[in-house]
């Protein structure tokens, strides 16, 4: 038994490594939330190392001085970039609220017409009227119901929100001042095989966050163009911030364009608008085509796999996890091809 794992000590050392990886990776789900903001700060921590060793070295002074001063510079640097885009899409938000009413009551008139139109058909049973009756107002009553829940949702999160962005601005201060410290102590506590474990795991989050992150900024761009582009040709006002919008819902698993494009074509051919109502199924297509087509050419790219391992860990990923596994499919494959690749004693 000693003999075959003196022998096999390396295969056996990864395949451990690997297992302990992906236990990991199904418990991250319940262990972010309640550690998000020191993740937050580690992350911000890491981003200004080099900021702040550079102010500590040519300027001469204390790491806690340093460290205050870099994220003071980090906070006023975040707020001006928020202001400038807050004052960019201000007004544009402005007249998408101010024309909100117009849009909301031309709904009402189209659900109104409708169910007069099911009411007043005569060769159809009542309860089939019934039924379809019932099921408008119920789609219309979660509508308005999801609606008033996520304000509510947004509302209640604002404490939460500000506690996060305090816990995660100190948490990177101490980061900073006392980083040989904390992973100097991390060291000594956690046996070797769980640091190499860890140590792949950070690289392979590392790549594929920053892959991921980098691809989709890149299709969100191209959605974004497209739907600006099919907005403007069928001849709507506020075509950039509704192709921001819906570039923006592009990227969300659970949304995607579609979420904003299925009832507005809906509601154009409710009114009769069938030209604009084909200029947005057109516009829906491409975007849904340009994206099933170049995603895993981009990711795969972007993250160092091969497109059709890179479709195949998203697909895995989504069957086994849910929509978290469209992120943490390609991290469990990157995992897998680090630790195989690495030599391991």
């Amino acid at each position: 038994m000693i003999n075959y794992y003196e022998k096999n000590k390396e295969q056996i050392t990864k395949f451990l490594i690997i297992t302990i990886i992906i236990v990991f990776i199904f418990m991250i789900k319940y262990m972010v939330m309640l550690f998000l903001p020191f993740l937050i700060g580690y992350g911000i921590s890491n981003m200004l190392k080099s900021y702040e060793e550079n102010i500590e070295k040519n300027f001469k002074v204390g790491r806690v001085i340093a460290s205050i001063f870099t994220i003071i510079m980090f906070l006023l640097a975040s707020s001006i970039i928020i202001f400038f885009i807050y004052t960019f899409l201000k007004p544009l938000v402005i007249n998408l609220i101010g024309d909100a009413p117009m849009y909301f009551k031309k709904i009402e008139l189209i659900i109104s017409n409708i169910k007069q139109y099911i009411m007043d058909m005569n060769k159809i049973p009542d309860f089939i009227k019934g039924s379809i009756y019932f099921t408008i107002e119920g789609i219309n009553g979660i509508a308005i119901n999801l609606g008033g829940g996520i304000a509510k949702s947004i509302v209640f999160s604002v404490p939460k929100i500000f506690m996060v962005i305090v816990i995660s601005t100190i948490s990177s201060f101490f980061f900073l001042i006392d980083r040989e410290l904390i992973y100097n102590t991390f060291g000594d506590i956690v046996p070797n095989i769980i640091k190499l474990s860890m140590s792949s795991l950070k690289k392979a989050i590392e790549i594929a966050l920053s892959g991921y992150v980098k691809a989709q900024l890149i299709l969100m761009t191209m959605t974004f163009t497209i739907a600006s582009i099919g907005i403007y040709i069928a001849g709507f006002e506020h075509y950039i911030i509704v192709g921001l919008i819906i570039g923006l819902i592009d990227a969300l698993p659970m949304f995607g364009s579609g979420f904003i494009l299925y009832p507005w074509v809906a509601y154009l051919i409710g009114i009769g608008e069938y030209r604009d109502g084909v200029y947005l199924i057109i516009t829906y297509i491409i975007i849904f085509l340009n994206r099933q087509i170049f995603e895993p050419k981009i990711l795969g790219k972007q993250i160092g796999l091969h497109p059709l391992l890179t479709l195949g860990s998203i697909y895995v990923g989504y069957s086994i996890i849910g929509i978290g596994g469209l992120i943490l499919g390609p991290v469990i494959f990157i995992i897998i091809k680090i630790v195989l690749e690495s030599d391991i004693k």
